[in-house]
């Protein structure tokens, strides 16, 4: 019996709103679907936007990182087409009671190496999760939990320190992956890998590619359809969508924003896209004068959103101006909507109210790996100048902006990011108190932000939640350690040769390389 101690929180994925402007996020445009599965065998190329910086599936390393690590391991459960959750290595389960909820395993699981997958490796994976030293991407969000234990040889108690509404989404996310204890205490995961994935990885062309090859005897009978899959690192926008129309690469994340128009209208291509990602700016309140809600609240009505939408997204996108909750969510309030109108003469009203000297020097930490990022910052820059502030960019690749970000060492940081799931419960990771995170900003806490977001968790009640929820968005305007700026389309295109391959809803999208093990090529 292993025990285990987390600070509590859940995550969520949002369906988006059909309408531009304000919180809510458009509809993407309307684009044709790959065609159903017809064949199975092949090698599929696939161009990844960037070359993974680890490999270690309970770590966070970027989008394109998981896409790789989807074809390597499997958790307990699993989000899948249209966003619902299926069974992976756990069979079935079961609520036992608002705080205790049981695990079946399927029988005859096997990481690549032929180990079983048993008990003792679940109930390792959640103590590795929980270590501070892993590093875990939702440590802090799985602090709900009080112990995990094997109650038999398949079966798997987690028993919970207080309810949570969203646990089962939570357990979802493939971050929570199941690794082989013996070979994960004998391994550095971030290049050695050991999962019960359909794939195992062969090949590791380092700046070059990535290959891994299906397991035979995968747990889903007939799975993976492909023989293998060639990961191409390729950064460059433009490179990838040349690459694809050379027909060098099959299938491609990240479709630039200039070209999601013309690949969508090209009959030799597919393409799906969904605004399930924002942008946003980290703001480190520890750095003065940034401990001032004031110029906190000032940077919100500095900043021209529209002139971010277009630079850096080619209009394809939606503009926030309170929190980034979707008008689907049940959560979503209208009064949010305009909050941080675009205002400059309010935010240099601000700025002079908070002492702020004309000409203050503010670093913003963003990168050059992705253009999307640098484009808002380079328009975030031009804003701020615009109240009074000399801004110097800071553009490291994505693994350094990872690195840097985690230290905490910028005065404002641009990120993009979805919420995890389908409940505004996914605010927990951006505010709660806890340590420096990729969502969060650093040093912020808050006593009365963490009461409302553990009280909302637990209510059993829906309008109980709302009401919660309610007050909470308005501490957190209050206070404004986030500005969140617009929504952005994310998207794939492939060869219309490639079937299978389905785009996942809003928030789950960087989650959709799991669909991955249903693709074919011709």
């Amino acid at each position: 019996m292993s025990r285990l101690r987390l600070m509590s929180s859940a995550v969520v994925v949002v369906l988006i709103a059909c309408s531009i402007g304000a919180t809510t996020a458009p509809r993407p445009t309307a684009a044709a679907s790959p065609p159903t599965p017809s064949a199975s065998g092949g090698t599929l190329v696939f161009g990844l936007s960037l070359e993974p910086p680890s490999l270690d599936p309970q770590v966070d390393s970027g989008t394109a990182a998981l896409t790789v690590k989807l074809q390597l391991y499997r958790g307990l459960v699993a989000f899948y087409n249209g966003g619902k959750i299926v069974p992976e290595l756990a069979e079935s389960w079961k609520q036992e009671s608002p705080t205790s909820w049981v695990f079946n395993l399927r029988r005859g699981t096997k990481f690549s190496n032929g180990d079983p997958v048993t008990t003792d490796d679940v109930v390792y994976s959640f103590q590795r999760i929980l270590d501070p030293k892993t590093g875990a991407r939702f440590r802090t969000q799985l602090s709900a939990i009080d112990k995990v234990e094997a109650v038999g040889p398949s079966t798997v108690r987690f028993t919970l320190k207080q309810p949570v509404a969203t646990f089962l989404e939570l357990l979802a996310l493939p971050e929570q992956a199941i690794v082989d204890q013996k070979f994960t205490q004998t391994h550095d995961l971030k290049t050695d890998v050991m999962g019960a994935g359909p794939f195992k990885m062969v090949e590791w062309q380092k700046g070059v590619s990535l290959t891994v090859e299906r397991v035979p005897g995968f747990y889903k009978e007939g799975l993976p359809k492909l023989d293998r899959i060639k990961f191409v690192f390729l950064p460059d926008d433009t490179a990838r969508v040349t690459a694809l129309r050379a027909g060098d690469v099959d299938l491609i994340e990240f479709v630039p924003w200039k070209d999601m128009q013309s690949l969508s209208a090209d009959p030799n291509f597919w393409y799906q896209g969904t605004m399930g990602l924002f942008m946003y700016l980290q703001i480190n309140v520890a750095h003065k004068p940034f401990d001032d809600p004031r110029v906190r609240q000032a940077l919100g009505y500095a900043i021209n959103r529209q002139a971010i939408l277009d630079a850096a997204f080619s209009g394809r996108g939606g503009l926030i101006y309170g929190m980034a909750t979707p008008s689907a969510s049940w959560a979503y309030i209208p009064a949010d909507a305009k909050y941080f109108r675009y205002d400059p003469d309010k935010a240099r009203a601000l700025l002079r109210q908070a002492g702020v000297p004309d000409g203050l020097k503010v670093n913003v930490l963003s990168t050059s790996t992705y253009m999307m990022h640098e484009q808002t910052a380079v328009v975030v820059q031009a804003e701020l100048k615009k109240v009074g502030l000399d801004v110097e960019l800071n553009l490291p690749d994505w693994p350094t902006r990872l690195e840097q970000g985690l230290k905490g060492n910028y005065d404002l940081a641009v990120a993009g990011n979805p919420g995890d799931f389908n409940d505004p419960d996914f605010y927990y990771d951006f505010y709660h108190t806890g340590p420096i995170r990729s969502t969060a900003s650093p040093n912020f806490s808050d006593g009365q932000i963490d009461r409302l977001l553990e009280e909302a968790r637990q209510a059993p009640d829906l309008s109980k939640r709302k009401q919660l929820y309610a007050q909470f968005e308005t501490r957190a305007l209050e206070l404004s350690p986030l500005i969140f700026l617009t929504w952005r389309e994310q998207g794939y295109a492939g060869k219309k040769s490639v079937r299978g391959f389905q785009n996942l809803p809003a928030f789950l999208v960087i989650r959709s390389g799991i669909t991955l093990e249903e693709t074919t090529v011709k």
